[in-house]
């Protein structure tokens, strides 16, 4: 989807999807996730982008880590890593795309999934 009148002009939306590890056999595809009910609709690239955000700063594990080949330490899910993925996250929004990331847990992993969902797509009424 390439097109960014898409979603300035409401032909374009994302729907958020989230699932923990253990919560099904196997991964879910597009397909399975669009023929369920969202766990939220997002109408612009900066609500999918603080979303994502959003999730993130509630649910990932921060814990400090050794960065390879430098003698520095850093910590995961700190606010400078949030900052630099909300601005790559809405990057990839704004240009109609879908976007997908796993979320480190204490014991497993969050997958988050925000569809890019044209109106021919959707199946709810989601304006």
């Amino acid at each position: 989807m390439d097109n960014i009148g898409d979603w300035t002009e409401g032909r374009l939306h994302w729907h958020a999807y989230v699932e923990a590890d253990g919560s099904s056999a196997e991964r879910s595809d597009r397909t399975k996730r669009l023929s369920r009910s969202p766990d939220r609709v997002l109408h612009t690239p900066d609500d999918a982008a603080e979303w994502l955000a959003e999730m993130t700063r509630e649910h990932a594990q921060r814990r400090r880590i050794r960065l390879l080949g430098e003698r520095a330490w850093a910590e995961l899910a700190d606010e400078d890593q949030l900052s630099r993925d909300l601005e790559r996250d809405l990057e990839v929004l704004c240009h109609g795309h879908s976007l997908y990331t796993e979320v480190p847990r204490e014991t497993d992993r969050l997958r988050l999934h925000v569809e890019a969902v044209d109106s021919s797509e959707c199946r709810l009424t989601c304006r």
